[in-house]
């Protein structure tokens, strides 16, 4: 008996060891001065909703790498004395990905700033993608013509075959049940229950080809979903749709926080925007 349950134990954590493995990034790169020498020892520090989520020292060639990073956008901030912290803004981490930096640090009172920012730039060509993958961003998604997880994926990614509008997805020829999906590293049967707001996901990646043997149940390809982690500013959104068949048939989408969808009369808005900045007020006021 208890060699059965510490066989189940084992077997417990392994599973759950790989499924937080599952939507996980890496972040390497070099830290070098402004003579292009490389620093040893330099602090480098990930950094999500001003909470710490993993850290490195350059080593002898200035160089650092960090494991295990959740998909999502990060800050990432190195600092070392005598000079300048130097951070880089909105850093996309992606799945089963490396993503590359290079900070270049200033000596203090060069700028006058405590602190120097640089926006990330996401670059056009991934060296370490072999296969053919699409990725979207959160900001990307916001800008698709639709709030369907299968259309998004239609849309953005080649290779792909949609019978309709919101169906299921077929990759690479297969039916759509060898399409596997998978959710914060939980992988889901079948295309019920992916349909995410558009608001929640965080980034959505979709392999094609070259899939890497973790991915065994594939049969056609992966669909890669990772939802929106903590934030240090309170967020939210609405929507307004106009109908196209009369006078006075627009509607407003309302979202409660089960993210449930209930049509109202245009009428009423006034009404529910009010209610909404109430509602907006009172979140401040909490945090």
């Amino acid at each position: 008996m208890k060699y059965t349950l510490r066989l189940l134990l084992v077997v417990l954590l392994t599973s759950v060891s790989k499924l937080a493995l599952a939507q996980a990034g890496n972040i390497i790169g070099q830290v070098k001065d402004e003579k292009g020498i490389t620093v040893i020892g330099a602090n480098v520090e990930v950094i999500e909703g001003q909470l710490k989520k993993g850290g490195a020292i350059t080593d002898d060639d200035g160089k650092f790498n960090i494991r295990a990073i959740f998909a999502g956008t990060y800050n990432v901030r190195v600092s070392y004395p005598g000079y300048q912290v130097s951070e880089i803004s909105g850093v996309i981490v992606s799945v089963d990905k490396t993503t590359t930096l290079t900070f270049n640090l200033e000596k203090k009172g060069v700028t006058g700033k405590e602190v120097k920012v640089v926006a990330y730039k996401k670059p056009l060509i991934d060296k370490f993608s072999p296969g053919s993958t699409s990725v979207l961003t959160s900001k990307e998604i916001e800008k698709l013509p639709t709030r369907n997880t299968q259309d998004m994926v239609s849309t953005a990614s080649p290779n792909t075959y949609q019978q309709r509008s919101g169906s299921a997805i077929s990759i690479g020829g297969a039916r759509s049940e060898g399409t596997l999906y998978i959710i914060d590293g939980v992988q889901v049967r079948g295309s019920r229950g992916t349909n995410l707001s558009q608001n929640s996901i965080s980034e959505m990646q979709v392999l094609t080809s070259g899939i890497s043997a973790r991915y065994g149940d594939a049969i056609g390809g992966v669909i890669n979903i990772t939802t929106k982690g903590i934030t240090s500013k309170v967020r939210g959104g609405g929507i307004l749709q106009h109908s196209v068949d009369g006078y006075n048939k627009m509607v407003l989408l309302k979202r409660n926080h089960l993210s449930d969808l209930e049509l109202v009369p245009i009428i009423n808005m006034t009404k529910i925007i009010t209610q909404a900045i109430m509602v907006l007020i009172e979140l401040k006021t909490r945090c």
